[in-house]
């Protein structure tokens, strides 16, 4: 008898506990990945949190801005492959990249190269912009990581071109719709090549995938609140706000 409830008794327990187990959840949301861990680079894959304005993510910022400028035809993309150089993806992005180190960071050189011959984007392409620059320096300083975020909120309240239109379009865009080379003849690195794309409904169109979808692949695509912004400018008149 004694045995018989001994065995009830923990039986019960064990219940208890798969129960308890199986009742607990994962958080919502991953924490927070400190980009300044100067252990070593992060090879466990990408990292997805919420977007932080003091970390460059490289998914969201990086990547695009350099397919945008440097992934094109007749320079980095997979088919050219200029001095065995592709920059379309993080895998071959790090190549040319020491972690931690401007110095020794091959396209921090030759992004911020002084002699005409030498300076990437080549001429006739437009340079990268002091904040473009920025941008990538602070990646590599901050460890270079494949991090993606995501947005934990989108403020359309108060959408300008100059704080959020001419960033996100000069990062994504401008580096194929620059120049004598301009793609499809579109410029989009002014405020009248934009608002001209704007007002004829084309560059809703693009970034939507209505026809031809751009950013082109395999850059990441605009995301809803990129979107959405772009759409109340054009709404709102496409100003020069």
């Amino acid at each position: 008898m004694r045995n018989s409830v001994l065995i009830a008794i923990f039986s019960g327990l064990l219940f208890f506990s798969f129960m308890f187990t199986a009742c607990k959840h994962n958080p919502a949301l991953p924490d927070i990945v400190d980009p300044i861990d100067t252990t070593g680079l992060d090879t466990t894959g990408q990292t997805e949190v919420l977007c932080d304005s003091n970390v460059v993510f490289f998914q969201q910022q990086v990547l695009p801005l350099l397919i945008s400028s440097c992934a094109i035809s007749g320079c980095h993309d997979a088919i050219t492959q200029e001095k065995g150089i592709i920059l379309n993806s993080y895998a071959n992005i790090i190549k040319e990249i020491k972690p931690f180190d401007l110095n020794g960071s091959e396209i921090y050189e030759k992004i911020t190269e002084d002699k005409a011959d030498k300076v990437m984007p080549p001429p006739p392409m437009a340079r990268l912009t002091p904040q473009q620059i920025a941008i990538i320096a602070t990646w590599i300083q901050q460890g270079a990581k494949d991090l993606s975020c995501v947005q934990s909120s989108c403020d359309t309240s108060a959408v300008g071109f100059a704080k959020d239109i001419q960033p996100l379009i000069f990062n994504t865009c401008k580096g194929c719709h620059s120049g004598a080379g301009a793609f499809n003849g579109i410029h989009l690195d002014s405020y009248d090549g934009i608002r001209s794309a704007a007002v004829s409904g084309k560059l809703y169109n693009v970034v939507i995938g209505n026809g031809i979808s751009m950013p082109p692949s395999p850059s990441p695509k605009l995301n809803n609140c990129q979107i959405a912004k772009i759409k109340i400018w054009v709404a709102d008149g496409a100003q020069n706000n």
